[in-house]
């Protein structure tokens, strides 16, 4: 897509143009509102907002959007042709003056801008705006499809399909109704290419290519931090689960032992992995409070009964280096807050651990708590889930310990010696050592000095 149009724009087109004014959405009457969504300033004086709040009718007018492209960011504004310069002079390369901002019912002064080809772009006809699939619009320019998408946002639907992928929009709130058992029913075994657009639309389709091919299925999940990624991928193992449900009501389910003699659903083992993925690969980012620090590759497999048997998670590009560093607004990885906040008093006694805010890798970023987040709670949903993949008592022991003996290793204070070693905190060495299981001179002696090799000798620098 090179942002130019073969067709030149004529007399009363509805033109986008490239513009250097401050890019605000304005959204259509009725439209949900988003607190946090700025108003257009031409709004700002309507009837019933002499008091600065809010009206829940806001004006249509001309819609800005802005692209970021090539580490550029580009402004594009609606207008209309009104006359065209220089078509005679220079036919190929004419100038336009298109007339913007007149429909605002607020009273903006109607202005009439000079534009020269290069940033000017045909605008589709109104028919076409919030079509379900970008691929029927007869002009595919980037304000053409990032309008269609605000169109469509606006009436709250945040799916969007461009042929065979799936656009969708993170509203940053919750939408009712939209991912409930009703709605995953509606598109179980129907027609997906008559539905509206939805994650669960993917995940269906990918299904009955499945049975009816008998080939592997893939479905890829990108985006830009915060866009959305983690949650499109807990929906659709949502939906593969609930399939998996219904399939097995009908046709006898399998089960898994939960090595106490109780058995637990495949579904149900399925759905536990994400708390604890979230838990241990999850933080808070300045962008983002629940950003995934991790790739993850997801494989399902179905037997001939059309039913998950089997499914592993391959993990990629940990971001280790979050676990000793925090910017300033993150946090470290969720699990940590998460045993600080749930762990009884005798488990915190056991682990010789206090609150977040005591410990250094938990507290650099200075930021101990998430808004709407309930650490201690979350705790309790990730043992549960540990519990229900199979991790037995003594190994959630020895996983509690690892994370303490993390968490304390990041109180110890170093100090530098002039042969090349280091000296450190004995105090929370000793914790570090106790919770672990570690012998403190070899733990000293290993965070401490330092191993060259030379050849095939492996010489130790410094001494105590």
């Amino acid at each position: 897509m090179t942002g130019k149009t073969l067709l030149h724009p004529t007399k009363r087109s509805v033109v986008w143009i490239r513009t250097q004014d401050d890019v605000e959405i304005v959204r259509n009457a009725g439209a949900p509102l988003y607190p946090w969504r700025p108003l257009h300033p031409a709004d700002a004086k309507m009837d019933g907002m002499e008091d600065g709040s809010r009206s829940k009718e806001l004006a249509m007018g001309c819609i800005k959007l802005t692209t970021r492209y090539l580490c550029r960011h580009e402004g594009w504004e609606l207008g209309q042709v009104e006359e065209i310069l220089d078509e005679h002079v220079n036919p190929s390369h004419p100038t336009f003056m298109v007339k913007v901002g007149e429909t605002f019912p607020s009273g903006k002064v109607p202005l009439t801008k000079q534009v020269p080809l290069e940033d000017v772009l045909l605008a589709n006809p109104a028919r076409f705006d919030g079509v379900p699939d970008m691929c029927r619009l007869s002009e595919l320019s980037a304000p053409c499809l990032l309008h269609n998408l605000v169109v469509r946002f606006r009436a709250g639907l945040i799916y969007t399909y461009t042929g065979p992928l799936l656009i969708s929009i993170n509203p940053f709130q919750p939408i009712s109704g939209l991912y409930d058992d009703v709605t995953m029913c509606s598109y179980r075994g129907s027609n997906v290419s008559e539905r509206e657009p939805h994650v669960f639309a993917v995940a269906e389709s990918a299904l009955q290519s499945l049975f009816r091919d008998k080939l592997d299925q893939s479905i890829v999940i990108s985006g830009e931090s915060g866009a959305g990624k983690t949650e499109a991928a807990k929906s659709i193992m949502r939906y593969l689960a609930f399939w998996n449900t219904e399939s097995s009501d009908r046709g006898g389910g399998e089960g898994i032992s939960d090595g106490g003699g109780g058995e637990k659903s495949m579904e149900r083992v399925f759905l536990q992995t994400n708390p604890l993925t979230e838990a241990f690969g999850n933080a808070k980012t300045i962008r983002n409070d629940n950003s995934s620090r991790f790739g993850k590759f997801i494989r399902i497999n179905l037997n001939k009964g059309h039913k998950i048997c089997e499914a592993y998670i391959e993990h990629y590009l940990l971001e280790k280096s979050r676990v000793t560093h925090q910017a300033e607004g993150e946090r470290n990885y969720h699990i940590f807050y998460q045993l600080c906040a749930g762990a009884g008093e005798d488990m915190l006694r056991a682990l010789k651990l206090s609150t977040a805010g005591k410990h250094k890798f938990t507290r650099q970023g200075k930021c101990l708590t998430i808004p709407g987040v309930d650490d201690a709670a979350d705790f309790r949903t990730t043992k549960e889930a540990l519990a229900s993949v199979g991790i037995h008592s003594t190994a959630l022991e020895g996983i509690w310990r690892i994370l303490a003996g993390i968490i304390h290793l990041g109180d110890i204070e170093f100090g530098a010696l002039k042969d090349g070693s280091g000296t450190m905190d004995d105090g929370a060495e000793d914790l570090a050592c106790l919770v672990l299981g570690l012998e403190p001179a070899a733990a000293r002696t290993a965070l401490c000095q330092r191993k060259i090799k030379a050849g095939l000798e492996v010489l130790q620098v410094g001494g105590w």
